[in-house]
Formats: C-alpha cells, sequence, structure tokens
C-alpha cells in the first residue's frame, strides 16, 4: 500500500507534480505536490459527521499557477 495513490496516478499517464520516482514532472518543484482539500467522513465512535478543509499553502497555489491549472 506504500506509494499506492502515486503507482496508481502514474500507471494512469498522470504521475504527481515534482514524483522524481514515478515519473513526475520536476522542473518547478523539489517536492511532490498531493494535496487533499477537504475530508469528510463519519466519526465511528459519535456517529456525528468530521468535515475538515485545507486550503494550499501560497507556494503551491503559485506552482498550479504557474503550470496554468
Amino acid at each position: 500500500r506504500t506509494h499506492q495513490i502515486r503507482l496508481h496516478m502514474s500507471s494512469l499517464g498522470h504521475p504527481l507534480v515534482g514524483d522524481h520516482l514515478y515519473g513526475g514532472p520536476l522542473d518547478k518543484v523539489d517536492h511532490q505536490v498531493l494535496h487533499a482539500s477537504e475530508l469528510s467522513f463519519t466519526d465511528p465512535f459519535t456517529q456525528q459527521l468530521k468535515q475538515f478543509n485545507a486550503p494550499l499553502d501560497q507556494s503551491d497555489q503559485q506552482l498550479l499557477n504557474d503550470l496554468g491549472l
């Protein structure tokens, strides 16, 4: 299961930006760019819906802008 997202994305022809191991583009970044902006799940103990949001940091947002995404 290690590297599962990275491997699947690469096998689909869409490696992660900055992923040197699975062939991602490296020209504009020195780290992998993988970000979950939103996550939600039902807590198995309380049965309450938990929701989390995490905006991109400024450097990753600028990278997406530079890549035209």
